[in-house]
Order: C-alpha cells, then sequence, then structure tokens
C-alpha cells in the first residue's frame, strides 16, 4: 500500500488558495509552535472504486474527471496528481483508471465524470477519513470511497 507522507507546512505554500488550516487541525497554539504538523494517510480522500455502465453494470475502464472544485476553489489537475492513486492529467482533466483518487484532506469534492459513449454525470462528494489517530502528528485512514456508474448515450 502506497504511504502519502503530507507535511501540512508544504501544502499550505503550495495550494494557499485552498486555504487549508495550519497543523493540529484547529488544536492548541502548543501543537503547532515546534514546527510544521506532520500527517499520514494511506490513501487519498476520495477514492472511486470502480466506474461501470449505469446499464448492465459492466467495467468502464477509464473516465475523465473535469469541473473539479475543492471547497469550491478550482485547483490546478497537476497539483492532484502529485498524492493521487491511478490518475493522470490530460489537459485540464483528471483521467482516472479505477481504482483511482485524490486529495488529502476533509473537503468538499465536486466534479463531472465522462466516458466515451458515455452521458456525463456531476457529483459532490463531502470526503473525509473516518479515523484519525493522534492529533500532531497524526495518521488519517479509511477515506470515503464511492462508485461512478454513467449511462450510455
Amino acid at each position: 500500500m502506497t504511504k502519502y507522507l503530507v507535511a501540512k507546512s508544504s501544502v499550505i505554500a503550495v495550494l494557499t488558495a485552498l486555504s487549508l488550516a495550519g497543523c493540529g487541525g484547529g488544536g492548541s497554539e502548543s501543537e503547532t509552535a515546534g514546527g510544521p504538523c506532520n500527517v499520514e494517510v494511506d490513501e487519498p480522500v476520495l477514492t472511486i472504486q470502480k466506474a461501470t455502465n449505469a446499464s448492465g453494470g459492466a467495467a468502464i475502464a477509464e473516465i475523465r474527471l473535469t469541473n473539479i472544485k475543492i471547497n469550491d476553489v478550482v485547483p490546478d489537475p497537476s497539483l492532484l496528481v502529485i498524492e493521487s492513486k491511478g490518475m493522470s492529467v490530460d489537459g485540464g482533466a483528471l483521467v482516472c483508471k479505477a481504482p483511482c483518487g485524490f486529495w488529502s484532506g476533509k473537503a468538499k469534492i465536486s466534479f463531472t465524470a465522462a466516458a466515451n459513449g458515455f452521458q456525463s454525470k456531476s457529483f459532490i462528494v463531502d470526503a473525509v477519513y473516518s479515523t484519525q489517530t493522534g492529533n500532531c502528528p497524526a495518521r488519517l485512514t479509511n477515506g470515503t470511497k464511492i462508485e461512478v456508474a454513467l449511462a450510455p448515450i
């Protein structure tokens, strides 16, 4: 299993536009005064377990995610793949070969999923890790998992 080590202070510097919180997730000042807080995650916060044909359930090999917003902010897709699983960037879209996932913090994530021969479908997901061990440093596990079913054209 891939491990992701996220130095929150680095994420803040790179993704300031996404208004990430500082270390400790709102904890006391003493938790963050000693330097950056490292947060370890086993998986992205949002994982698309599988993509299927809504009529019959056959697997769709590849889907494209566009119109992506994280907490109502449009991110640069090339930054999202840094901590992704099973994803690549093609133009302004994320390309997913399920299972795939991205992002590493609690967020409202919206996107449009599409594939050749299928109708596009929009999603809004409140993505969270359901388990946290420790505070600063912390270990986050059990991210949100979804399935994407697209209707044929």
